[in-house]
């Protein structure tokens, strides 16, 4: 429904303003106060960059999925915890206990009870 939608666009757009409007006020902070020159483009910046964009980009996308649809967004945002968790086990190989993964279980459990609950009003 593109008549609902309106007010989300519009403030996805307020949010983006207010990163870039901030952004440009550090980079001042930096170059006057500071007195540093910041390039993101040295091949050292690029990767936090790169984090900083996609921080922001997940930032700006809950903000307009909550805007759109408030009921199943807080469930859905729940699992990004869940998430990183399982990827640092991947990627990093970290190493969770016993009580750690009941726990684990348990908040999984409690996401999908709130989003049930949600969807059906319980």
């Amino acid at each position: 429904n593109a008549i609902n939608a309106i007010p989300a666009i519009d403030f996805f757009i307020f949010e983006c303003l207010g990163f870039a409007i901030i952004s440009i006020f550090v980079w001042i902070y930096l170059f006057v106060v500071k007195k540093h020159t910041y390039n993101p483009f040295e091949p050292k910046e690029l990767l936090r960059c790169g984090a900083a964009t996609g921080e922001t980009f997940g930032t700006m996308t809950f903000t307009l999925a909550a805007a759109i649809n408030p009921v199943l967004t807080a469930p859905i945002a729940s699992f990004y915890c869940v998430i990183t968790i399982l990827l640092a086990r991947i990627f990093l190989k970290e190493h969770l206990s016993k009580k750690q993964y009941l726990y684990l279980g348990f908040v999984i459990f409690g996401i999908i009870l709130l989003g049930i609950s949600d969807i059906f009003g319980i």
